[in-house]
Order: C-alpha cells, then sequence, then structure tokens
C-alpha cells in the first residue's frame, strides 16, 4: 500500500511540475534498496546488545544448574558476529570451564581454552 501511494505522490510531483513521470519499477527497487539498508543498520547496531543478553542468560542459566542450555548459549556468544571481542573471548573461556568443571570432558576443555589463546 505504501508503495502504491509513494508512486501517486510522485506522479503528483511529476505531473505540476512537468518533469517525466517515475518509472514504477525503478522507484520500487529503490524503496527496497534502502529498506534494506536500513534493515540492515539496525540489525548491526543492535547485534551488541542481544549477544550482551545472551551471555547474561547463558550465566543465569549457569547459576541454576542448566549447564547444556548454558554451554550452547556461550556457544552461540563465540560464534556469532557483531559480538564484542571481550565478551566473544570470555564466552568461549567458560566453554572451556564448562567443560572441565561440570561435564567433566576434559578433552574438549583443552579445545576450548586453546580457541582463547588463537583466537584472541
Amino acid at each position: 500500500m505504501k508503495k502504491i501511494q509513494l508512486f501517486v505522490l510522485l506522479m503528483v510531483v511529476g505531473c505540476t511540475t512537468k518533469q517525466p513521470l517515475p518509472d514504477y519499477e525503478t522507484i520500487s527497487a529503490t524503496v527496497a534498496e534502502r529498506q534494506s539498508a536500513l534493515y540492515k543498520a539496525e540489525q548491526a547496531a543492535e547485534r551488541p546488545l542481544y549477544c550482551q543478553k545472551l551471555y547474561d542468560d547463558s550465566q543465569v542459566r549457569y547459576k541454576t544448574g542448566q549447564y547444556m542450555t548454558a554451554l550452547i548459549m556461550l556457544h552461540q556468544v563465540a560464534q556469532m558476529k557483531g559480538c564484542d571481542e571481550e565478551l566473544s573471548s570470555r564466552a568461549q573461556y567458560y566453554i572451556g570451564w564448562n567443560y572441565a568443571n561440570d561435564q567433566f570432558k576434559p578433552d574438549e576443555a583443552r579445545k576450548a581454552y586453546q580457541k582463547v589463546i588463537d583466537n584472541y
């Protein structure tokens, strides 16, 4: 509906200013590109906040004994692009901590700790 209203408005403006009528396909493509760019900018701005919330939620889950859920959430934070590097490294460290102290998987813990050393 908004696209039609925009097209009609541009036609009226074009007719009153004696400019050639705009092409609907061109206008639609331009509007779609601008909406896509705006959406990507909003997503990029909200990503660090989402990472922090996910990390905080993982810590709450860990403290309530939901170790596997916390581990999955920490993996998401560590692998997510756009997160703060300090937060990602802390998440990776706690992945190792979880494997070592709660799941008793020393080999997995060693791999997770090595990722902290290699990546951060």
